[in-house]
């Protein structure tokens, strides 16, 4: 089967999946797929992140942020792949970033690039516009740092759950530091850190055969 044509089943599958999303107001819940959800402004996630920076640290801040979205991004990729029977990793894979597409974390994924062959050697360097990077700026002006972590987190996550590898992510750009998009490498959790600085992971991104997830 073809990229595309693995793509266009995906599309289909989140789609269908998100149809249904439905309200219930006199109990005060939002549902996808039966499973109670909330709506969360990006203002109160960025203030709530700057918060918990100024009491405990950055570094508390990002960890708590990167688990949130590590705990999110697993829990969605076994959601969906289960309600469609889905059991082959890169089809598992390729629903996360159409799934957080349509949640309203960022408008589109790009897969710069890939090597997703089970062991060590796997890794994933993707980038977006990140919302959260975007209002961090509005409302706090350029940072000298990094600002994603919990998308870093939904990447890990989701990946690490469609392929039952230890992964992990880190940003390499962002946004909120004045780059001109969030880009993100996941790997294996014994070669992030080693990866993360190969100056490939940080090439242009005309550099790259770039392969868009969007609808």
């Amino acid at each position: 089967m073809s990229m595309e044509e693995r793509l266009g089943i995906a599309r289909e599958r989140v789609s269908d999946f998100f149809s249904t999303l439905s309200q219930r107001p006199e109990e005060g819940l939002i549902e996808l797929a039966g499973e109670p959800h909330m709506l969360v402004s990006y203002r109160s996630l960025v203030a709530a992140h700057q918060d918990l920076a100024k009491r405990f640290g950055l570094a508390a801040a990002q960890l708590a942020f990167y688990r949130l979205g590590h705990e999110m991004g697993s829990c969605c990729c076994k959601a969906i792949s289960e309600a469609y029977g889905v059991e082959e990793p890169l089809n598992r894979l390729l629903m996360g970033p159409l799934f957080f597409v349509r949640m309203g974390w960022l408008p589109y994924v790009d897969f710069l690039k890939a090597e997703l062959a089970p062991g060590e050697g796997w890794l994933l360097l993707w980038e977006t516009r990140s919302y959260f990077a975007e209002k961090f700026l509005e409302l706090y002006g350029k940072s000298d740092q990094a600002e994603c972590s919990i998308l870093a987190g939904l990447g890990a996550g989701w990946c690490s759950e469609a392929f039952g590898l230890p992964l992990a992510a880190r940003e390499i750009f962002c946004i909120a530091k004045g780059d001109g998009a969030c880009r993100f490498l996941v790997a294996h959790r014994a070669r992030l850190f080693e990866l993360s600085r190969q100056e490939w992971v940080s090439a242009p991104t005309e550099s790259f055969e770039v392969v868009r997830l969007a609808f």
